[in-house]
């Protein structure tokens, strides 16, 4: 400052003959050059001034980029320690300890790694894996491989360290006995039985003719007549083997008149083996007035008398019928036979011996179905008319 203060000083000698002779001047022109050169000093400390706040800005700046970059470093190297507990598989204790008996042992691993390069990441995650795989071995040794725990060891891409994941060892279950299927043997000790197989019931097609035939006539018998009948054509509609329901249906149309549809069902099938079918044709026949057919489909094949025991009813009053007394006489005679106690074979018997002109065994029949409850009224009164012309 005493340098400068010294120029200024040389500068004002050298321009004191110029100021004498400006004296003669207005004082206005005197006073403003005067003003302008009091303070040449002050252009020059304000730049000083505006370099040294420009250097400590730098610097403070410049410092607190480096303390953020000490924290930051700081808080990582924190945070990338990272300490890993791996449960381990127990050790074997003796060949004859059983299994039960052993108890897990936790060892703490800790794995720490600071924050490094990307090209030096890959070693030492490969070399923190064979440090775990190593103690790993150590400890597994001799231990069961069903309980040995694999470690799961992952890289955390933000702070780039090792992380183990253990898992843990599940309990053995016990081991169930499996339910042997049908038709395998079962071993008990060092023998074996054989299960019995349970079979499904299967109905033949007879059973199930049978079964639908029975529902159907429970619906009948029910009053649920559209129903029984719907189901009964779809049954013969979908089976082979429909003789006993087609059967109940033809029988049923016929007790209503429908003669037409009957004949359709009982022409289209084998009689053949059906003492039901061939009884119900030989109605149809008759019903039309074709009284040699009638005869003819019942005297095909004749059942046993103890099981259709109409059947040979309804026979007999056929040959009755159409002038045969030896036929129905004969057929008659078995009836009673077999069951004495039936007024209307009684009555018939007579009538065809009478035919015969043998009057006492005629007689005789005709005073058998009189005393016998259950007589047509209709027969009654033609045997009481018979018996009296018949009195000796």
């Amino acid at each position: 400052m005493s340098v400068i203060n010294d120029m200024l000083r040389d500068l004002d000698a050298r321009k004191a003959p110029e100021r004498a002779a400006a004296v003669a001047g207005s004082v206005g022109d005197i006073v403003e050059p005067a003003s302008a050169w009091r303070f040449p000093w002050v252009p020059t400390v304000v730049i000083a001034l505006v370099v040294a706040l420009l250097v400590a800005a730098y610097w403070y700046v410049a410092n607190k980029e480096d303390k953020t970059i000490a924290s930051a470093n700081d808080n990582v190297r924190k945070e990338s320690q990272v300490s890993t507990t791996m449960v381990l598989p127990p050790q074997p204790i003796e060949a004859a300890t059983a299994i039960e008996h052993k108890e897990p042992l936790t060892q703490t691993v800790t794995v720490q790694a600071a924050v490094v390069e990307p090209e030096q990441s890959t070693v030492m995650v490969d070399k923190q894996i064979d440090e775990a795989t190593k103690v790993e071995q150590k400890v597994s040794a001799g231990a069961e491989i069903s309980e040995q725990p694999q470690p799961r060891i992952q890289v955390d891409k933000v702070t780039k360290t090792a992380k183990t994941q253990t898992l843990e060892p599940q309990p053995v279950e016990p081991k169930q006995e499996s339910v042997p299927r049908n038709n395998e043997p079962v071993s008990i000790g060092n023998e074996s039985r054989q299960e019995p197989a349970v079979k499904a019931l299967t109905l033949s097609p007879q059973a199930r003719d049978q079964e639908n035939a029975n529902t159907a006539r429970k619906l009948f018998m029910q009053g649920q007549e559209e129903k029984a009948f719907r189901q009964l054509y779809d049954y013969l509609a979908m089976h082979d083997v429909d003789e006993l329901s087609r059967a109940l249906l033809a029988g049923q149309l016929m007790q209503r008149g429908r003669f037409a549809e009957a004949g359709d069902l009982l022409l289209s099938a084998n009689t053949d083996n059906n003492a039901d079918l061939r009884q119900l044709k030989a109605r149809w026949y008759a019903q039309r007035g074709q009284m040699d057919l009638a005869l003819h489909a019942l005297r095909k094949k004749l059942p046993l008398i103890s099981a259709y025991p109409d059947y040979y009813a309804l026979l007999a009053s056929y040959y009755q019928q159409m002038g045969y007394p030896v036929q129905a006489s004969k057929i008659y005679g078995d009836l009673v036979a077999y069951d004495a106690d039936v007024a209307d074979w009684w009555a018939g018997l007579a009538i065809a011996l009478d035919a015969q002109t043998q009057y006492d065994s005629a007689r005789t029949a005709y005073l058998r179905a009189l005393q016998l409850p259950g007589l047509n009224p209709q027969l009654m009164q033609f045997a009481e008319q018979r018996v009296a012309l018949l009195n000796p």
